[in-house]
């Protein structure tokens, strides 16, 4: 067949880093520029990671043996919460979005994404085969 009509434009994006609208913003300036994709997707991390500055951290003494540091949500949930926060609020992806998140509890991220079908985002999980064509 037509080598044209079987291409897929695929656009690719690295660390997300839980900033949402402005991946959005970013595409959409792509878009305009070069044309629509067929996809996006988001190789690096698409989620703010445990200790970025937007969730806290808690320094405790213990017995004068150094200093201990818990990250807030541990298990996942706050690094997803950013997401949620943009889903809740309308947000959706420009162009159909596929990613990793090797950080976060997959349980949490796919519940999420089940209540947001129309959110054109894709958890990819951690490994595995997916046909998309």
């Amino acid at each position: 067949g037509d080598l044209a009509a079987m291409a897929v434009r695929v656009l690719i994006a690295g660390d997300v880093g839980g900033n949402f609208e402005a991946l959005n913003t970013k595409v959409t300036q792509v878009v305009t520029k070069s044309g629509d994709f067929d996809l996006l997707l988001c190789a690096g991390n698409f989620f703010s990671s445990p200790s970025s500055s937007e969730n806290k951290i808690n320094k405790k003494k213990s017995n004068g043996e150094g200093v201990q540091v818990d990250h807030e949500g541990g298990d996942g949930t706050s690094v997803v919460k950013s997401l949620e926060r943009f889903l809740s609020n309308g947000g959706k992806a420009r162009v159909p979005t596929y990613f990793i998140g090797s950080s976060v509890d997959e349980s949490n991220v796919t519940d999420l994404l089940l209540r947001y079908p129309e959110s054109n985002l894709n958890y990819l999980g951690r490994q595995g085969v997916l046909k998309l064509k």
